[in-house]
């Protein structure tokens, strides 16, 4: 089940990835407080109210727009989003690779790549395991431990709680 993290995280992604293209600045905004006020509703799962619901469900003014929610709407029906798969298509592989584990951003991915040379989740989880993540600006022992956990599923199973 679709979780509202998962689905800030992938509103966050494409938020960073259109600002770092250069986006329209309003529409950057529209994704990064889009992912901010799913994570404020942690307590209130947004994935089944999406899928049942024909039109835009009702929102505050300026949070959760009707685009935002029809991405939204995709992703919990899908469990996809075709214009994030659409932004990764121009990024360089490694980064889309490292993008499937779920807590990696473009700009981690980036500085993952970058810092340590990783280019897979399985070189990501190797490091993880070893102890070398912490050289990576932003990635702490909290973060070390999560991605060394990931140990346990296979890659499929990480690419579908990415997705």
């Amino acid at each position: 089940m679709m979780t509202n993290r998962d689905m800030a995280s992938a509103l966050f992604n494409i938020a960073t990835l259109l600002r770092d293209q250069g986006d329209n600045p309003y529409r950057v905004r529209a994704y990064f407080n889009g992912a901010r006020s799913l994570m404020r509703r942690d307590s209130e799962p947004m994935a089944a109210p999406l899928r049942a619901s024909e039109k835009a469900l009702p929102h505050p003014k300026g949070v959760l727009g009707e685009r935002v929610q029809k991405r939204l709407k995709e992703l919990a029906e899908t469990g996809q989003m075709p214009l994030l798969a659409e932004l990764c298509e121009g990024l360089p592989p490694h980064i889309g690779a490292l993008m499937q584990v779920p807590g990696v951003g473009p700009r981690t991915a980036q500085r993952l790549h970058d810092t340590l040379g990783i280019e897979t989740p399985e070189q990501l989880m190797a490091a993880a395991r070893a102890g070398r993540l912490q050289r990576v600006w932003g990635v702490g022992p909290k973060r070390q431990a999560q991605f060394a956990q990931l140990s346990l599923f296979d890659d499929a199973e990480i690419r579908m709680m990415a997705a």
